[in-house]
């Protein structure tokens, strides 16, 4: 008799938890994405400021310069921001005075509370002084 009362108990709980499970719904955050698709062009010499944009994913942002084997890589850094620059993590600005000229390629990453993250290749040009 006992193991019939312990049985109906344990269906009883099932059952609870499975009407819980039913009525829940599990709202998602929008895809992390890199809306920023190009930077503007810069001078040696003369102060640089440009924001990085970013849409969907939940909470903070936080910003990187990866290493390529965050991306897949050997482990080398994935390109670099002009002598001069710096990338602000939590506000996404390139800012600072570049200090030499030329092309300037690599990939940007954002990342936010809970783990989603999203990468994108950009470039720099910095032109030389007039």
């Amino acid at each position: 008799m006992l193991k019939g009362k312990v049985a109906l108990g344990l269906i009883a709980i099932l059952v609870v938890m499975a009407s819980v499970f039913v009525g829940c719904t599990k709202t998602k955050a929008p895809s992390l994405t890199i809306t920023t698709s190009s930077l503007a062009a810069g001078r040696v010499g003369v102060a640089y400021s440009q924001t990085l944009r970013a849409s969907g994913g939940s909470g903070t942002y936080t910003w990187t310069i990866p290493y390529s084997s965050q991306l897949g890589g050997l482990g080398i850094p994935s390109g670099s921001l002009p002598g001069g620059l710096v990338l602000d993590a939590k506000t996404g600005v390139i800012s600072g005075t570049p200090t030499a000229p030329g092309i300037f390629s690599f990939t940007v990453q954002v990342g936010d509370s809970v783990g989603h993250a999203a990468n994108h290749a950009l470039s720099i040009t910095i032109n030389t002084a007039p």
